[in-house]
């Protein structure tokens, strides 16, 4: 029985310092490879996103922002909506409420899903984008209670992604494509590997 429990804690202890090794060679790689790559994508130009002041949300869109790339145009106004318009008060407001799928990623302002509808509605309606790329549920609802009294709209329709479902720090992370791992350092790098 000795033997026995000196064979396991030898193993125990091997697989400890295996882990201990690995997590260092992890840190090393992540310092001298993935962050700065994160830093630069960053501060490139055109990385519309600040660090956010709610902890909940890690990131958010960087307030008055715009851009033209390849005929296409992306602007965000001064409280952080993808929007062309400051203004916050309507007579009915409709807001398009998730992540990529209504803030219109990779569309021109005028193709997102709210531009679109817009032309629709006319004057009648102010359809709002209240879309984010990369946010889950937790980060929606988080979202949702910072922003909502900016438009107060009227009525609030959410557009479901499968990957509104992802968990930040879980296996299950992953809706935002690493967008969240920009602005939140995990402590602990064999994970993120």
């Amino acid at each position: 029985m000795k033997n026995f429990t000196k064979k396991l804690a030898a193993i125990v202890l091997g697989v400890l310092f295996a882990l201990i090794l690995l997590e260092a060679a992890c840190q090393i790689l992540y310092r001298v490879m993935v962050a700065p790559s994160l830093k630069a994508q960053q501060q490139n130009e055109l990385h519309y996103y600040i660090p956010s002041d709610d902890a909940r949300l890690s990131y958010q869109m960087k307030p008055g922002y715009s851009i033209r790339l390849e005929n296409r145009r992306l602007a965000i106004n001064k409280y952080g909506f993808r929007d062309d318009s400051d203004q916050t008060r309507f007579p009915a407001t409709v807001a398009l409420f998730g992540d990529s799928v209504p803030f219109g990623q990779g569309l021109d302002q005028s193709e997102m899903p709210s531009a679109q509808l817009q032309q629709l509605t006319g004057d009648s309606i102010k359809v709002i984008n209240f879309g984010t790329c990369g946010y889950g549920l937790e980060e929606l609802t988080a979202y949702l209670e910072t922003k909502y009294d900016i438009y107060k709209p009227n009525k609030i329709y959410y557009f479901l992604n499968l990957n509104d479902f992802s968990r930040r720090n879980s296996i299950y992370e992953g809706g935002d494509n690493g967008l969240y791992r920009i602005y939140h350092r995990p402590f602990f790098k064999l994970p993120f590997f």
